[in-house]
């Protein structure tokens, strides 16, 4: 702003004066702040705070008004002789007395245009006035100078005296004023001597080097100005080293050219940087003798940050589309990834963020599951610490009450096995007695770890399967999510260090972040949630074969996720020049050449550079100056000294600098790890040879090696740990492994295993001590072995099988190759662990290998008996239905179970009759107070043939009748087990399907329900209902009511992990959905969440038929989308599925078929219903599901169709008339299902026949039925076809009348595709 031209800047203020208002103003604010305090200035230390936060103020207010003149003569650059300098200003125009501060009044008090004093304005204006004119001043000279100036023929010496002229207006300027008129200190004397007398810097190598004399071109040689005169005068006033540089610079001329001001733009660029920097370059925060670099800094990333700031704030937005946003930052060791995302975490906490960070560790790599599950516990407990005051209280009790809602107690109970801090935070929940199985069951408290203790071996939680517990806890660790964030209160999870991550936590993370968080199978009033995950890698460690690198790409071509993925490498120059002008608290301008070598040596790594300079002061190449109140540096030096080959080098030669004692107890805690708690080491440490670790650990903390982050000593960079780690000599790191985990184990007992992270810790010690020198003890390898098989246990039940196979497989090798002889029960049981944890992580060859090998060493059936069940699942759910099945007959013989190789269907007859009779002489109380089977043979072949059935039902049906009567003989003759449930429901279903007798079945269905509560298998309702909902209730319930229930059994099977029926529930539940008319706007989400989460959960085994059904769905709404393009489906359209399964997948195929029959039947494709229900039933005709009633339906719509349109053939009519009869036979158990279709056959039997009167009541009658019983889309069909019928017989204005209702039918249903068929043209 130009002040000479602008006339509403009436007032003015010399310069001196402005200062002068300057100095006033803050005395008078800070004395007000103090009485406000109720404080004295007669306090010593009081006055002293009073002069250095006024001197700092000023300064920075001052430093503001001398930007202004400087900007002002910049200004006049416009017409200068030469380019650094305002060449018709002569520099004695350089003065205080030539400088005004123009300002202007909105109330002007009286007070006159024109110069003022400072008292003067003092007088008649307060305080907030005077801040108000302070802030509103600008500069120009008091009057224009006149005069015609001269040329000056040196450029030099012009720029020399006018940046001097401009230091001395400096000196008085920010000189306080009862210092103000001293004699600027003098420039030095024109002989030599005197600068000889000068002495060296502490005889420094290269002393001189920082400040180099040299000579201007000309004849007369220029001896170096003396500035200590001026840097001694202001800093005996307490003014800033920045200041004070900056002004002796100003009146220097000795200073080299990469030191020396060129332009007024470089004094600018230095103010600029002084008053930006208020903290490090006004108040000094860090001592200037030595390098400081701060971790809330980030230089030279501006382009990185703008990407993650804008990643961030959209995830709040993608949220609300129901996305889930990933964040992915790579880089090498040292680049800044961490750091970047660790300055964001403070500014996000302030706009409402919750922000947890977890680290994984190289390692720790046994338990990085268990890392993030820690990182949600630590955050938790920070919160429970926020207790203290109101405003954490009330956050903290909103944050329960949300998760309450959320997640029943069994959820949070099962949380807290892995967020121990839940039971602090839910003290209701653990101090109430939950009942178990058995009504006996209670939740105790052991070391941190709740423990589940059981009275009985029939209770729920001994046999849940591991793999349902690992869902169980992922499904409620989905909905912990759910519950603490949302698009208000985000949640972002920093993972560092990803490289470092096993395949157990990389699933964990994408379990949900693979998930659309709007999942129709889940509560539908649940809110979207916004839950960012945010991670870094070192990204020379992930190559393509690396674990990491398969889930990128998952993230790439996930519909739920967005990925962001940002790569950070060195900084540029300029940030190079901006990091270490920070860390040395010097301008840019004098620290120039020593960042362009700094950044030429190390690629602009950050962490490289701030190793490099400390090195550089630890060999003696940078030191502090007393005389300069700076660092100097030996720049020659610098610039030739080799430079290592990357940050673990320098990292190395630092750690080795360290005395043999440090080293000694750096070398003990790098072997636990990136940090160690104190806790562990306290029990290390009492043995005599690692006494002293801690003392010296906490003696070194200031030396940027180590530092203390709670109860935890922590390495300050991975790099550093690795740098301590690798100098461990080869030979000895194994031993020094072992002795510390000896002295570790010792208390700790098998019988007894502690839970907490302590005994984890203490085993992966010794497991690290790989060779076998120190494991000759065969007692002690035993101990070990127990050991590891505790540990492997323990995490199997906490769902961490990943990790658990390690400790097993320690546990294998402990005990060696003579391990089956020497100790077989411990080699057996590990075997046995190691194949469980196996099949939970999906590795089908590692399952059969060890099956192999115990079955190599077992010659009883019954001691490997489990280790066949785990192949037989392993089969089954790896895609090899036929194998576990093959598998499981094999299995059964041994038990004793045998079953004939081919079952005819009079063999089916046979035995349900049989049975039938047998159960004639129960009752439903006889079968509850019968006895429980205690025969161990016996329960397992019960459980291998409830387990299998489901694979028998795709494959090989005809064996289920045979399996449920089975299990109805052993457990009327042997006893009952909790899995009898299965034996009686698949039986009661048989009954229904083959026998035909509905109440029979019915009625045995429901006591299948009833065994359930007899044992109190809580965990097993949601197969049951899944089963009985899908199979049986539909004969005699509601359609819709089934098609809800089977809706909630999904649900429930989700809350307990049961992936299996999770999926087969939702593929049921969308089925009867679309069967009983509900809205396909709804169906279609429905039908989108259960393919994913087939997708996601690898449910290969119904994914196929789901994708035909999402055809259908997709033809009706006019979807113009092809489900068989998704990448994950080996088959390209349902052609393919029919050839490829037709031979082993029966009930696949018909699945396929019947959606296509069921699309034709609603676009009028009657000779399509023919043709493909001809090849539904050559797979079977038996009426065991819902499809095979609706083909009956269908069937019997297209026949009297076709013998009305295709010569009247009677082979059509006996088709229709015998579809007819089985649904009036149907109607009789159900008529709200059945009526409907019945009459509405009987209309079409009729109107084939030219029975027209009767025709027209039964269209009619179905009408009315269909909308009674909510049949929305069979109401529209019934329509249709009764306007059908009016146009044969030429009644036009009801064929119109009933086709626009069906147009409204269907519009409400949602079939906006079907409305597009040529048929309803010029009438939608």
């Amino acid at each position: 702003m130009n002040a000479n031209n602008d006339l509403s800047f009436h007032h003015c203020m010399p310069l001196k004066e402005w200062s002068l208002l300057i100095y006033n103003r803050e005395k008078a604010q800070i004395q007000q702040t103090l009485e406000d305090e109720q404080s004295s200035d007669s306090e010593i230390g009081v006055r002293f705070q009073i002069e250095k936060t006024l001197r700092q103020r000023c300064v920075w207010a001052i430093a503001h008004i001398a930007q202004k003149l400087v900007n002002f003569l910049a200004q006049r650059e416009d017409d200068v002789m030469y380019d650094s300098v305002p060449t018709n200003l002569q520099p004695d125009d350089i003065s205080m007395e030539n400088f005004v501060v123009r300002f202007k009044l909105n109330d002007v008090k009286s007070l006159e245009p024109g110069p003022h004093s400072a008292a003067e304005v003092i007088e008649r204006f307060s305080q907030d006035e005077i801040s108000e004119i302070l802030d509103n001043g600008v500069v120009s000279f008091s009057s224009p100078v006149g005069g015609q100036r001269g040329r000056i023929n040196s450029h030099e010496r012009l720029e020399s005296v006018y940046f001097r002229r401009l230091g001395e207006l400096f000196f008085n300027l920010f000189l306080p004023p009862f210092a103000r008129n001293a004699p600027v200190p003098s420039d030095g004397v024109d002989n030599e001597q005197n600068d000889h007398e000068q002495p060296d810097d502490e005889e420094k190598p290269g002393a001189d080097k920082g400040r180099r004399k040299y000579t201007p071109g000309g004849a007369n040689k220029l001896v170096k100005l003396s500035t200590f005169g001026v840097l001694d005068n202001l800093q005996e006033h307490f003014l800033p080293t920045s200041i004070c540089r900056l002004v002796a610079d100003l009146m220097e001329e000795g200073l080299h050219a990469h030191d020396s001001f060129q332009t007024l733009q470089d004094v600018q660029l230095e103010l600029n940087q002084i008053t930006e920097n208020t903290n490090r370059l006004i108040c000094e925060e860090n001592s200037c003798k030595n390098i400081n670099f701060r971790d809330d800094l980030t230089f030279g990333r501006s382009n990185e940050i703008s990407t993650l700031l804008n990643a961030i704030v959209a995830s709040q937005v993608q949220s609300r589309l129901f996305l889930n946003s990933v964040i992915l930052i790579g880089g090498e060791p040292g680049s800044g990834k961490s750091h970047l995302l660790q300055n964001m975490q403070e500014p996000l906490s302030r706009n409402g963020w919750l922000c947890l960070k977890c680290k994984f560790d190289i390692l720790s790599r046994n338990l990085s599951s268990s890392t993030i599950f820690l990182a949600f516990d630590e955050f938790f407990q920070s919160l429970s610490r926020m207790r203290s005051t109101s405003e954490g209280a009330e956050a903290l009790q909103e944050l329960v009450l949300l998760i309450e809602h959320q997640i029943p107690a069994a959820g949070i109970a099962t949380l807290s096995q892995v967020i121990p801090s839940f039971r602090s935070l839910f003290p209701d929940v653990f101090r109430r007695v939950v009942p178990n199985d058995d009504g006996d069951e209670e939740i105790e408290e052991d070391e941190g770890i709740m423990l589940l203790k059981h009275s009985d071996d029939h209770s729920e939680e001994d046999s849940i399967p591991a793999d349902t517990i690992k869902h169980r806890l992922y499904y409620f660790f989905e909905r912990l999510i759910h519950a603490i964030s949302s698009p208000e209160r985000p949640v972002l999870l920093f993972l560092d260090d990803l490289q470092w991550a096993d395949n157990a936590s990389l699933d964990l993370i994408s379990s949900f972040v693979m998930k659309s968080h709007f999942n129709v199978m889940e509560d539908e009033n649940m809110h979207p949630h916004c839950f960012v995950v945010a991670g870094t890698y070192r990204s020379n460690e992930v190559d393509d074969d690396h674990l990491l690198l398969a889930h990128i790409r998952d993230f790439m071509s996930a519909d739920a996720v967005r990925l962001t993925h940002i790569n950070v490498s060195g900084v540029d120059g300029e940030g190079t020049k901006a990091m270490i002008s920070y860390a040395l608290q010097l301008p840019i301008r004098l620290t120039r050449e020593l960042s362009e070598i700094v950044h030429a040596k190390t690629l602009g790594n950050p962490l490289f550079i701030k190793e490099f300079l400390n090195s550089l002061q630890a060999e003696g190449l940078m030191y502090y100056s007393q005389k300069e109140k700076r660092l100097l540096w030996d720049i020659e030096s610098i610039s030739t000294r080799p430079v290592d080959d990357d940050v673990a080098a320098i990292m190395t030669r630092k750690v080795l600098r360290m005395p043999p004692d440090v080293l000694y107890a750096l070398s003990v805690a790098a072997c636990f790890g990136r940090r160690v708690d104190e806790n562990i080491l306290k029990v290390l440490c009492s043995s005599d040879q690692f006494g002293g670790v801690i003392e010296i650990l906490q003696r070194v903390e200031t030396d940027g090696i180590i530092q203390r982050q709670g109860t935890y000593f922590v390495f300050a960079h991975d790099l550093v740990h690795q740098a301590v780690y690798d100098l461990i000599d080869v030979d000895e790191v194994g031993e020094l492994h072992y002795n510390i985990g000896v002295q570790l184990v010792k208390d700790i007992s098998p019988s007894n295993f502690p839970t907490g992270k302590e005994s984890f810790v203490a085993i992966d010690q010794i497991n690290k001590a790989s060779s076998s020198v120190y494991f000759t003890d065969l007692s002690f390898r035993n101990h070990l072995a127990t050991l590891n098989l505790k540990a492997g246990e323990r995490l199997i039940e906490t769902a961490e099988s990943s990790s658990a196979l390690v400790y097993l497989q320690h546990g294998i090798r402990h005990l060696g190759r003579d391990g089956w002889e020497e100790n077989y029960e411990l080699c057996l049981k590990l075997y046995e662990s190691a194949c469980q944890a196996c099949y939970l992580n999906g590795f089908v060859n590692r399952v059969v290998f060890y099956a192999e090998e115990i079955d190599k060493h077992t010659t009883d059936f019954m001691r490997r008996v489990k280790a066949v069940w785990i192949l037989i699942q392993t089969l089954g759910s790896s895609g090899k239905p036929e194998m576990a099945i093959e598998k499981a007959f094999s299995a059964l013989r041994e038990l004793g179970e045998e079953f004939p190789e081919g079952v005819t269907e009079a063999d089916i007859f046979s035995t349900l009759s049989s049975t039938k009779a047998l159960l004639s002489t129960y009752t439903k109380e006889m079968i509850l107070n019968a006895p429980k089977l205690r025969d161990e043979r016996k329960q397992w072949a019960i459980k291998i043939m409830d387990n299998i059935s489901p694979f028998l039902f795709q494959i090989n049906p005809v064996y289920l009748p045979i399996f449920g009567c089975r299990t109805v003989h052993i457990s009327l003759s042997h006893g009952f087990c909790r899995d009898s449930w299965f034996g009686f429901l698949s039986y009661a279903h048989s009954v229904v399907s083959i026998l035909a007798d509905i109440d029979e079945g019915y009625r045995w269905a429901k006591i299948a329900g009833f065994i359930i509560d007899r044992f109190n298998a809580k965990s097993l309702f949601p197969r049951f209902k899944c089963v009985i909902n899908g199979g049986v209730n539909f004969w005699k319930e509601p359609l819709q009511s089934t098609a809800s229930a089977l809706t909630e059994s999904s649900k429930e099977a989700i809350a307990i992990g049961d992936v299996e029926y999770v999926m087969y529930g939702s593929s049921l539940s969308c089925v009867q959905n679309l069967l009983c008319g509900n809205k396909l706007s709804t169906l279609e989400k429905d039908i989108a969440v259960t393919v994913s989460g087939m997708v996601r959960m690898n449910q290969a085994y119904f994914l196929f038929s789901q994708l035909s059904l999402q055809k259908a769905v997709y033809a009706l709404t006019g979807i113009k989308s092809d489900p068989f393009e998704i990448k994950f489906a080996s088959m390209k359209n349902e052609t393919d599925v029919i050839s490829a399964f037709s031979a082993t997948r029966p009930f696949l195929v018909q699945g396929v078929y019947f959606n296509i029959i069921f699309t034709a039947v609603l676009f009028r494709r009657f000779d399509e219903v023919s043709e493909v229900a001809e090849k539904y039933l050559s797979f079977g005709q038996r009426k065991s599901r819902l499809q095979d009633l609706f083909l009956v339906f269908f069937q019997g719509l297209a026949a009297f169709h076709m013998f009305r349109h295709q010569g009247r053939d009677a082979k059509w009519l006996r088709i229709g008339e015998s579809s007819m009869r089985q649904l009036q036979l149907w109607a009789g158990h159900s008529s709200w299902n059945f009526d409907n279709k019945f009459f509405l056959l009987e209309a079409e039997s009729h109107f084939s026949k030219g029975e027209y009167d009767r025709a027209e009541m039964k269209y009619l009658s179905a009408i009315k039925s269909s909308r009674t019983h909510r049949f929305l889309h069979e109401e529209g069909l019934s329509l249709e076809l009764l306007s059908s019928f009016y146009e044969a017989c030429e009644r036009e204005d009801d064929q119109r009348n009933h086709l626009s209702r069906a147009i409204q039918c269907y519009k409400e249903w949602g079939a906006l595709g079907l409305l597009n068929d040529s048929r309803f043209a010029g009438l939608v």
